[in-house]
Parts: structure tokens; C-alpha cells; sequence
């Protein structure tokens, strides 16, 4: 399935869960997520459990930054790359609309 048609569909999905979703609902179902990855990045920041909970909080949350920034940074460089590819197709509509011209003269 394109990407498109993948984030279509996501996007369609999730637009329908959330649209009948009761009141807090949404609320409630996001602070269990933020805490299932909280809870992730703790077992991922110290597996065997030999930090104290501190140095293990601070590296979790380091973890979450860095996962939070490559998504950013990701995002950015397909907005880039897509802003690229337009402004190509762009050009050469003008050059093909340039060409027609010239030829018609």
C-alpha cells in the first residue's frame, strides 16, 4: 500500500476512534499511553535495574528527548524533500508550458 494511502487510512482510523469516544475518554487513553512509554524507556534506560531511580528517570527522559527529535528531525526532512519535488514538477511544467510556446510561434 503508498505511504499516502497508509496515512490516509491511519488518519481515518484514528479520526473514528476519537470521534466516538466518550467524554475524558481521550484524556484517559493518552496518560495510559504517556505511561506505557514512560514505563518503556525505563526498562530500555536501565534493563537489569542496577541504577538508582534518579540517573534511571534522567537517562529515561533522555531517551524520550533524542526519540522526540528524530521524529522532528524525520517530519522536517520529508517536508523537505516533498517542497523539493514540487518545485521540480514546478519547473518542469513551466519548461514543457515554455517549449509549447515556442514551438507555437
Amino acid at each position: 500500500m503508498p505511504d499516502e494511502m497508509r496515512q490516509a487510512t491511519g488518519a481515518l482510523g484514528g479520526a473514528t476512534r476519537w470521534a466516538n469516544a466518550r467524554p475524558g475518554e481521550a484524556a484517559d487513553a493518552m496518560a495510559k499511553a504517556r505511561e506505557a512509554l514512560r514505563q518503556r524507556y525505563l526498562r530500555e534506560a536501565d534493563p537489569d535495574g542496577d541504577l538508582p531511580p534518579e540517573e534511571r528517570e534522567r537517562k529515561a527522559e533522555a531517551m524520550r528527548r533524542k526519540h522526540m527529535a528524530r521524529m522532528t528531525y524525520e517530519r522536517l526532512k520529508r517536508q523537505r524533500e516533498r517542497r523539493e519535488a514540487a518545485a521540480l514538477d514546478a519547473a518542469a511544467e513551466l519548461e514543457r508550458e515554455l517549449q509549447g510556446e515556442t514551438t507555437a510561434q
